[in-house]
């Protein structure tokens, strides 16, 4: 079987994190290992993670960031680069081949990982493959929590890290190494709260992200008006922007960064006119409802046909 790293980053999780530990365990295929990485909480979150994950028998390596008042989604980075599988010479091993990103308030059925992760042994040439939070529409590239990537794009992280969280990141390098993305549109997860792709304190942060990568502030103006017409958190996006301009002091170093995030790219981005090779392949797989005795060979079978189909389609 194939072995699985888990990596969940939180901030003042005590609600939701005994549940997350109790529905990992539960997965057909759990984690061989799980990072878990306290990124300045204030509450018992990190208590109550030991507690649990010694519970179910899972074995952890913790890392911590020093306490805060309140959790940055643009600082993530920061608490990623304090652990080994990012700049250590741990990433270069072989003891893993998958990594999967779990939020806080994650949740997943119980053939979550399974699925993906037999998916991707199928396919050498997907790079990272998600499913989709339930109730809400997705995205055109696997995103957030949910997410498994080959242990060989983490790799090619080692020293690349910036502030931001690896999620992106992950995608970009799956990209630049020749990889195909994947979504299965009905294999599904869900949350606690909204997803920060749609609540509005993720346009505060996706803002924030453009001064960040190099916008200026009339292109973030441009991108204002546009969300305005999509009646998509305008102002949130425009504050977010508009905080770290002030600040001016957090910039991006990474060009290949920089010139995914460019403001032409994410202007094509947002009219749909991204180049097809950036788009994950979208499928549907029946996943939905699944039990065990319907996760038989012959339905993964269908499952490989499906998502065959959907890349010679694309």
């Amino acid at each position: 079987m194939a072995k699985i790293l888990a990596v969940t980053e939180y901030y003042n999780e005590a609600k939701n994190i005994p549940g997350l530990v109790e529905n990992m365990a539960a997965q057909s295929y759990p984690p061989d290992l799980w990072l878990i990485i306290d990124d300045g909480s204030t509450d018992n979150s990190t208590e109550l993670f030991e507690k649990n994950l010694k519970k179910f028998d899972i074995p952890y390596i913790l890392y911590t960031m020093a306490p805060k008042p309140k959790p940055d989604q643009n600082l993530k980075g920061r608490a990623y680069r304090k652990i080994e599988i990012l700049n250590n010479e741990w990433v270069d091993s072989d003891r893993f081949d998958f990594v999967i990103l779990t939020g806080g308030d994650s949740r997943f059925t119980k053939f979550y990982t399974e699925i993906g992760v037999r998916v991707l042994q199928e396919f050498p040439e997907i790079g990272a493959m998600a499913g989709r939070c339930r109730s809400e529409p997705g995205t055109d590239t696997p995103m957030g929590g949910g997410k498994i990537v080959r242990w060989d794009i983490v790799r090619n992280t080692k020293g690349r890290y910036w502030d931001l969280d690896p999620d992106s990141l992950w995608n970009i390098i799956a990209l630049s190494m020749g990889y195909k993305l994947l979504i299965l549109k009905d294999l599904l997860m869900w949350t606690t709260r909204p997803t920060h792709m749609y609540a509005s304190s993720g346009f505060y942060n996706y803002g924030a992200r453009m001064f960040y990568v190099g916008w200026n502030p009339i292109q973030s103006t441009i991108y204002t008006l546009i969300l305005t017409i999509r009646r998509t958190h305008p102002h949130h996006f425009l504050r977010g922007y508009l905080h770290k301009y002030v600040e001016g002091t957090w910039t991006c170093k990474d060009e290949e960064i920089k010139r995914f995030y460019s403001f032409k790219r994410m202007i094509l981005r947002i009219l749909g006119a991204v180049p097809m090779q950036d788009k994950a392949t979208i499928v549907y797989i029946g996943a939905d409802g699944i039990s065990d005795k319907d996760l038989t060979d012959e339905y993964m079978k269908n499952v490989y046909s499906i998502v065959r189909k959907g890349f010679n389609q694309k």
